[in-house]
């Protein structure tokens, strides 16, 4: 479910960046798409070859396939580093969707606030702001779920 709201705003901060010639907002948006990708095909690669157990049943139903970490080869560069290294995945998320959120709410900032122009930058923003609080929130149920494995 979050997985799917994750792609939702990763493909809404994607247009709306195009549509104003944000070259960060694009960069970075087809980076954490590309990275989404990446671990969800290497956890269904995963889920085929029955290396993933019923103990990520609610991980699956709820976060998505990027809460799982699979060890299964994928086909895209770099997939099963990303689902295999979590944190550091969604450490990666989290600074590419906070960049450009930060960038486009300046802009936006110097520009009337009725302005069309200035609610397209809103946009912008907004939409990379909710995919840097959803990896946020990734984060910290990785931390808090290592925590409680090492006790």
């Amino acid at each position: 479910m979050l997985d799917i709201i994750r792609t939702v705003s990763a493909v809404i901060a994607v247009v709306s960046a195009t549509r104003l010639r944000f070259a960060l907002g694009m960069a970075c948006g087809l980076a954490i798409a590309y990275g989404m990708l990446g671990a969800t095909l290497s956890v269904v690669a995963a889920v085929r070859h029955g290396s993933v157990g019923g103990e990520y049943a609610l991980g699956l139903i709820f976060l998505g396939p990027s809460a799982v970490p699979a060890s299964a080869a994928s086909p895209l560069p770099g997939g099963t580093w990303m689902a295999t290294h979590q944190f550091a995945s969604l450490l990666g998320s989290a600074t590419l969707a906070a960049a450009p959120c930060a960038s486009a709410w300046h802009r936006s900032t110097k520009l009337s606030p009725h302005s069309p122009e200035s609610r397209r930058w809103d946009t912008v923003s907004a939409s990379f702001l909710l995919l840097t609080v959803i990896a946020v929130i990734r984060l910290l149920l990785v931390m808090l779920s290592e925590w409680f494995s090492a006790r």
